[in-house]
């Protein structure tokens, strides 16, 4: 029953989640707040909308789950794409747009690529297992010759490592110590590598790992 533009608005909505700030809507739609205020008057009238402090709400998480599935999956992609540059543009914490990133990163996408490499060096103190979603993900999209898989080997190894994923820590970095490598990147995989295999309970191997780096 609501309009086309309400509709328009709503499912571009959803897009950033359960609540929202309408001028983030507005930049992914191309207008201002002040012209979306009919279908946001529309929307609160029906229901479908409320107010929460300084964002706007889906009344009920199955009413925001019912809005995002009338979206394509193509489509959501493509807006996820969209709000994720949007973020990723403004500066700041790339926390905010990691869920995005993560949504229609692509392989080969240096800029999808290069947004994840920041967000999951931003939580790794504070969240290991996030940074460990985040970096593993970057590094299964990176090709084969691409320049940054060194690079995100190595932060895909310390963020496995701190995240207390050891067995898959330890693969990737004999994995990754078989390639050529730099002395650098070299030394990181096997600090990590001597770290997950202490915290594992391999004393031997883990002080032999050490050693090597030294």
């Amino acid at each position: 029953r609501l309009s086309v533009v309400t509709r328009q608005f709503l499912q571009t909505a959803a897009v950033l989640g359960g609540s929202f700030r309408l001028g983030d809507t507005a930049e992914m739609l191309g207008t201002s707040p002040a012209a979306l205020l009919p279908a946001v008057d529309e929307a609160l009238c029906a229901g479908v909308l409320v107010t929460t402090g300084d964002a706007l709400a889906f009344r009920h998480q199955l009413v925001w789950q019912a809005v995002s599935q009338t979206l394509p999956p193509p489509v959501a992609q493509a807006l996820h794409r969209q709000i994720g540059e949007i973020l990723m543009a403004r500066g700041g914490s790339a926390v905010a747009a990691a869920t995005h990133l993560l949504s229609w990163a692509r392989s080969g996408d240096a800029a999808a690529l290069a947004g994840l490499d920041r967000a999951a060096a931003e939580v790794l103190q504070s969240s290991p297992a996030i940074a460990a979603d985040l970096a593993t993900r970057a590094l299964e999209l990176t090709r084969p010759g691409d320049p940054e898989l060194i690079h995100r080997s190595v932060a895909a190894a310390e963020a496995l490592t701190a995240a207390g994923r050891l067995a898959a820590a330890t693969e990737l970095t004999w994995s990754a110590l078989s390639l050529p490598l730099p002395p650098a990147a070299s030394a990181r995989l096997r600090c990590a590598l001597s770290s997950a295999l202490w915290m594992n309970g391999q004393a031997t191997e883990a002080l032999i790992e050490a050693e090597r780096v030294l």
